[in-house]
């Protein structure tokens, strides 16, 4: 269990929406919170521009030389990532770098004398299951990035070890949040301010759709109180088809246009049953999500009409 006085927090990541959400929830818990990002990303006028949050260029490329002199933080939390989206998924290569640049984060966190690492995997790492997702359900990535996703959680723990570092794994469901241009909220939600009516597939799938809020409460709980060298799974713990999903964001963002069902088909290795079983991380930290789908898109149609006014 964590020291309650650790209050020094680094990450990479930051500029996703999980990764924003941390740094809000950090600095809301009295962390002073630094971030390593690299000095060309656009995305970097997402981060947070608070007084407690101190920014460092750093790629993931150059974390193996990173130093910071007189410098010392209590946890690493490791969301940085090339390719997890699109065609890079599959590209080995690109993956295979992935689960290096996870070792050298673990690296960094032992030279600035953390005493935890937080790393952030995927349900990619599981493929196609039947049954919600657990610790103890057994993987079988069927995509590269599912695979470096799961070496990577297994190596890093191995080597935070060897530096009696505490080592947790959050393996993330579906989570929705400012920032996702992949994901299917952003992107509909700036469809029907557009002016445009969204179209998707018969959305039969069970989905899980976790907030990205939520997603830092946890992160932030884990990385006080986890277990050292467990895997948990994040997500809301809920099923429910995507097409409710769909019905309830069409409600919340334009009830007056009825969004398209069933226009697209759906793709070669589409996960038709994606759920989360929540019990390990509430019964270890006390976690529970808290945001209702309904309310999250309400947060995030406000959050985008600020960003575009």
């Amino acid at each position: 269990m964590v020291n309650r006085k650790m209050k020094k927090a680094i990450l990479t990541g930051a500029t996703g929406s999980v990764g924003y959400g941390l740094v809000c929830e950090l600095i809301d818990h009295g962390y002073e919170v630094a971030v390593l990002t690299r000095n060309e990303s656009k995305r970097n006028i997402n981060i947070p521009k608070l007084d407690n949050v101190t920014v460092y260029i750093c790629p993931l490329s150059e974390l193996k030389s990173f130093t910071l002199e007189k410098k010392e933080y209590d946890i690493f939390f490791h969301l940085g990532w090339e390719e997890s989206a699109g065609d890079g998924r599959n590209d080995v290569d690109i993956q295979y770098r992935n689960i290096r640049y996870t070792l050298d984060a673990v690296d960094l966190a032992m030279r600035l004398k953390c005493k935890v690492f937080i790393g952030v995997g995927s349900q990619a790492e599981c493929g196609r299951v039947e049954g919600k997702i657990s610790s103890n359900t057994c993987c079988n990535p069927e995509s590269a990035y599912g695979a470096a996703k799961l070496a990577a959680g297994h190596f890093s723990r191995i080597q935070a070890h060897s530096y009696n570092m505490r080592h947790i794994w959050a393996r993330l469901l579906t989570v929705y949040g400012p920032f996702d241009k992949s994901g299917l909220v952003i992107p509909t939600i700036k469809k029907v301010i557009a002016g445009e009516v969204p179209a998707f597939t018969k959305g039969e799938q069970i989905w899980d759709f976790l907030y990205y809020k939520d997603v830092a409460s946890a992160l932030r709980l884990l990385a006080e109180n986890g277990n050292d060298g467990k895997t948990y799974t994040l997500g809301f713990g809920k099923e429910r088809r995507l097409s409710d999903y769909i019905e309830e964001m069409n409600e919340v963002v334009s009830p007056k246009v009825d969004f398209l069902l069933g226009e697209y088909p759906y793709s070669e290795n589409q996960i038709m049953y994606l759920c989360s079983d929540n019990s390990d991380v509430e019964k270890d930290v006390g976690w529970k999500p808290t945001t209702d789908f309904s309310d999250g898109i309400r947060e995030l149609v406000d959050f985008i009409i600020r960003e575009e006014m």
